[in-house]
């Protein structure tokens, strides 16, 4: 649309002749599909000045990896089930009936059913692949952690999934259960010797920011430990698995928080910018299907591209946001190490109070078990 305004006086003239079809609800000319767009984008905008940001989200995201570490640890302490706990894969809580978390009830690990390759639920306990194997505890191929979601390669050690994929030489043979790992042998050479800038260790392989400026190299679980972004993301064709360094991960959560906001934004102001809109008097007489049509596009335009569809609203845009995340990094720089410190072992404690906790509610678990079946035993002897 935007790119089209200014090719040629011609195209205004024919859009002017069109314009008069508008108002007997046949077609919608040029004109009014121009002053509809350009309704829409300044409503917009003066909403997003009259509705700013969420402080608090701001500031977690100054915080980064010790906040949001040791509030997940709190949210698992508070919860009075295992439903709250993430999964190790895709750190995400939720789940469906046809993709549940499974524990395994040796090393206690969470995932869910198609992060980590499980078909179906057993009915008795269930061990991971590693815990099948009696082995003792393992390291990651291609990282220096030891334990955590492991998956057996076809070179008989062991790979994390979520190293396997974000790794983007390896691969899974069967992904139907995720295993064995295959393309150890194909990694770079170049990435076993990087050394991970976060854990300054040069043990296994690394990967690099995904910005195209940048070039530091990480581990993936130093990464998902620290806080980085590391998130899946659907492309045209299939999915991206990108991974971004302290720095641009500040600067990729200020662009996700931006898109959260305009969402909420536009899913509470609809109708009443369709109302304002249908009450323009070039669109008096155009019906609402017509501009709810033009709106439904202007929002998935506007999602697609990133970006708003007047030219002269991105400057201002990407001007807020520049200097948005230059006030996140200076405070960043704020934040003292001894508080830094201090959310890390909070986060250290928390996990282990975790921990008992879930073992109390193991123990719990078999307790209740044990009853229900002395329960049906006696009723069995009763009958």
């Amino acid at each position: 649309h935007e790119q089209s305004r200014g090719r040629g006086k011609h195209r205004r003239s024919s859009s002017e002749r069109r314009a008069g079809r508008v108002r007997s609800g046949r077609a919608l000319g040029e004109h009014a599909f121009e002053v509809m767009i350009d309704h829409f984008e300044k409503n917009f905008y003066r909403l997003r000045r009259n509705n700013p940001r969420k402080q608090s989200t701001l500031w977690s995201m100054i915080v980064g990896d010790q906040l949001s570490s040791s509030s997940s640890s709190l949210e698992h302490l508070c919860g009075e089930t295992k439903d709250d706990i993430p999964c190790c894969v895709c750190n995400d809580g939720s789940f469906e009936d046809n993709n549940l978390i499974v524990f395994c009830d040796g090393c206690n690990i969470a995932v869910h059913q198609f992060c980590y390759g499980i078909p179906e639920v057993p009915d008795g306990p269930y061990l991971c692949s590693h815990c099948m194997s009696m082995e003792s505890a393992a390291q990651c191929v291609l990282c220096p952690e030891v334990g955590g979601a492991l998956k057996p390669t076809s070179d008989g050690r062991w790979c994390h999934v979520v190293c396997a994929l974000w790794m983007p030489e390896t691969y899974f043979e069967h992904y139907e259960t995720m295993e064995p790992v295959s393309g150890i042998a194909d990694v770079q050479k170049r990435r076993w010797q990087m050394v991970c800038y976060l854990c300054g260790e040069r043990t296994g392989a690394c990967i690099q920011c995904k910005e195209s400026s940048c070039v530091k190299p990480f581990h993936v679980m130093c990464a998902r430990r620290r806080g980085l972004y590391v998130m899946p993301e659907c492309g045209a064709r299939d999915t991206l698995f990108t991974a971004y360094c302290r720095q641009h991960s500040l600067t990729r959560r200020v662009e996700e928080h931006e898109r959260e906001w305009e969402e909420e934004l536009l899913e509470k102001n609809s109708r009443a910018m369709i109302a304002q809109a249908k009450a323009l008097e070039p669109l008096s007489d155009t019906p609402e299907s017509i501009v709810e049509g033009v709106y439904t596009y202007w929002v998935c335009k506007r999602r697609d591209m990133g970006q708003p569809l007047l030219r002269r609203l991105q400057l201002i845009y990407e001007t807020e946001r520049s200097e948005l995340r230059e006030s996140l990094m200076k405070e960043k720089k704020h934040v003292r190490p001894q508080d830094a410190d201090m959310l890390s072992q909070l986060r250290h404690q928390l996990e282990r109070v975790r921990l008992l906790v879930d073992l109390s509610w193991k123990r719990e678990r078999r307790k209740q078990q044990a009853l229900e079946l002395g329960r049906d035993l006696f009723e069995c002897m009763v009958e």
